[in-house]
């Protein structure tokens, strides 16, 4: 499994060392890395290795809900033809005897079934309608299991404004 992550966090003394031992790939910050990155991308899937992505483009700790995809882990599945495995994880209060244990909300991780790419469509179709169908699956888990981390209402309530905000 490989892990691409944004290239300033290998750049962490010591820590850089077992990110690179555990096949996190930097993801480079210019037009050259770039394209070598993609290229790397696409090689591993076509070796039959798994590429893990965040679809969200970062990682919020015991974030509940969904938020929009962004296209590059479609891009490169549909590149190599390779399919998407989406999984959930989904958060719940600690009750009883859980709540004497921790005090952070307990996880379920749902593995869903994989999402092959539809070759009879043209390459840009293909990624929107494969980011769509893995959102779509994500949602349905999600919306069985709802979950709201108030540490995120700030951030929420940030977002949502700026999308209502007419110019």
């Amino acid at each position: 499994t490989y892990l691409p992550t944004v290239e300033p966090t290998m750049k962490i003394p010591f820590v850089r060392f077992i990110l690179r031992a555990g096949n996190i790939m930097p993801i480079p910050l210019n037009l050259k890395g770039l394209v070598k990155f993609k290229n790397d991308c696409n090689e591993v899937l076509k070796n039959g290795k798994v590429l893990h992505y965040f679809p969200e483009g970062a990682l919020w700790p015991y974030y509940g809900k969904l938020r929009e995809f962004k296209s590059g882990a479609f891009r490169f599945a549909v590149d190599a033809n390779a399919p998407i495995l989406p999984y959930c994880f989904y958060f719940r209060e600690r009750k009883g005897i859980w709540k004497l244990l921790g005090k952070k909300p307990l996880v379920t991780l749902e593995i869903l079934q994989p999402l092959y790419p539809n070759n009879n469509l043209a390459k840009k179709d293909a990624i929107q309608e494969l980011l769509e169908r893995s959102h779509a699956a994500m949602k349905e888990v999600l919306d069985l299991h709802p979950y709201d981390n108030p540490q995120y209402n700030e951030i929420e309530s940030k977002l949502h404004e700026d999308t209502n905000t007419t110019f």
